[in-house]
């Protein structure tokens, strides 16, 4: 049961969504919200960033690149198959050097669609085309038709919150996390970026939440603990944040903006020496 803070942005009746086969993972996070992230998963899943989005592709699992020279013959050919029509589908959308070559992968991806009976991979890419194209209420309205599906690939949750993202349309953002918390509870990725928009919207002890329950998890990844740091000062709970502020740099020496915030929040506490020692282990780092 999810709590109800993220309850009300359910839709009241919510689709027959499939389970998913596949977890958000954060890598790498960045001011972009999942510009490190990874979609894991069956088939291929590569990203797009002809637009400046982030947007997750899945393609069929181990299909081949083709030159210029095949995808021409392929499409001088009035039949072809359907593994066809995606390595050509492929070729247009990431590899080829024409002008036209996103239009064209939308047609590839509507043939595919046509033959592949409703194939989710082949949605999911076409809204990244239009994406791409600056077609955002279109890339929007096949994503949204994908999710009140049952076969939405993992990756359509990823590409619509980062639109929604992107435009800072935060409260649509958290639904679709919200959706996709309440097939994956365990989902890291959905629980940080929930994390960041509860933080942007100053609701600190819902952000203080989600980072602390993705701690163990993550404990490659310092940006958890250091936004749980962040936070704990937000509320005034400087003793805790200090806590926080230790274990990051303890366990992450080199996370330069933790340095940073741990300082000035010494300083805002008048604890000028504690400040300065801080920034002086930080200093010392820069020389190494």
């Amino acid at each position: 049961m999810l709590p109800a803070h993220m309850r009300r942005y359910l839709p009241e009746k919510l689709p027959g969504f499939a389970i998913l086969l596949c977890l958000f993972v954060p890598t790498i996070h960045c001011a972009a919200g999942c510009a490190g992230a990874r979609v894991s998963g069956d088939g291929e899943y590569r990203r797009t960033t002809a637009s400046g989005i982030p947007l997750s592709l899945q393609f069929p699992e181990a299909m081949p690149d083709i030159t210029k020279e095949r995808a021409a013959e392929i499409d001088a050919r009035p039949g072809k198959s359907l593994a066809e029509r995606w390595m050509l589908a492929r070729f247009h959308h990431i590899n080829s050097p024409e002008n036209d070559h996103l239009v064209k992968s939308v047609a590839d991806y509507k043939a595919i669609l046509v033959a592949g009976r409703g194939d989710g991979r082949a949605l999911n890419n076409l809204a990244c085309v239009y994406a791409e194209m600056e077609k955002y209420k279109d890339a929007e309205q096949l994503f949204q038709e994908l999710l009140a599906g049952t076969d939405a690939p993992a990756n359509a949750y990823y590409n619509l919150y980062i639109l929604y993202r992107r435009s800072t349309r935060l409260d649509d953002g958290v639904r679709v996390l919200v959706m996709l918390k309440e097939k994956q509870p365990c989902s890291l990725y959905a629980s940080i970026e929930l994390g960041d928009i509860f933080f942007e919207k100053q609701d600190y002890t819902i952000a203080e939440s989600y980072y602390r329950a993705v701690l163990g998890p993550c404990e490659s990844n310092p940006y958890p603990i250091y936004k749980c740091a962040k936070a704990l000062e937000a509320q005034g709970r400087h003793g805790e944040a200090e806590e926080m502020y230790t274990r990051c740099l303890a366990e992450f020496p080199y996370f330069h903006e933790a340095y940073l915030d741990y300082a000035h929040m010494l300083l805002v506490l008048e604890r000028t020496e504690d400040a300065k020692k801080i920034l002086n282990r930080a200093a010392g780092l820069i020389k190494k």
